[in-house]
């Protein structure tokens, strides 16, 4: 008898904590939502120019391809007017091909290793391209279809 009344006091005492447990979880992760940032409201993307689509032998033993379609989204306008010109297309597409074919499969499988690639294409691109406004005029390279077998 007194091992039942331990029982049930124990069984009592765990279901009060796991109530109030419940209850403090809930007021506190799934009480009203709270914003993430205020900031990001007005983001506006700049205007994208695409490069068109790519298809490369990768850098490795066997056979692997990536195929990929790339845009770039620029820093203003006016960047775009140059890069739109096709001597300047010609000179982009050409260092794109030559960037890609050093790539190899097992970088590029990963989410990661295709930030990596945008973040190489956009340094390189960047360095051909004169500035605008004192700036680099890629913000950033988009890819807008990437398929590795």
């Amino acid at each position: 008898m007194k091992r039942l009344l331990v029982f049930i006091l124990v069984a009592v005492v765990a279901l009060v904590l796991g109530v109030g447990g419940g209850i403090l979880v809930g007021r506190n992760f799934l009480g009203k939502p709270v914003p993430v940032s205020q900031g990001d409201q007005g983001f506006v993307p700049g205007p994208v120019v695409p490069l068109g689509g790519f298809t490369v032998n990768l850098a490795d033993r066997e056979v692997h391809v990536l195929r990929a379609q790339i845009a770039l989204e620029l820093t203003s306008q006016k960047a775009g007017d140059d890069i739109i010109q096709p001597a300047w297309q010609s000179l982009l597409r050409n260092d794109v091909l030559l960037l890609l074919k050093d790539q190899r499969y097992d970088d590029m499988r990963s989410g990661e290793g295709m930030l990596e690639l945008a973040q190489q294409l956009k340094r390189r691109l960047n360095a051909i391209l004169p500035l605008v406004d004192k700036k680099p005029p890629i913000l950033r390279v988009l890819f807008e279809e990437f398929i590795i077998q």
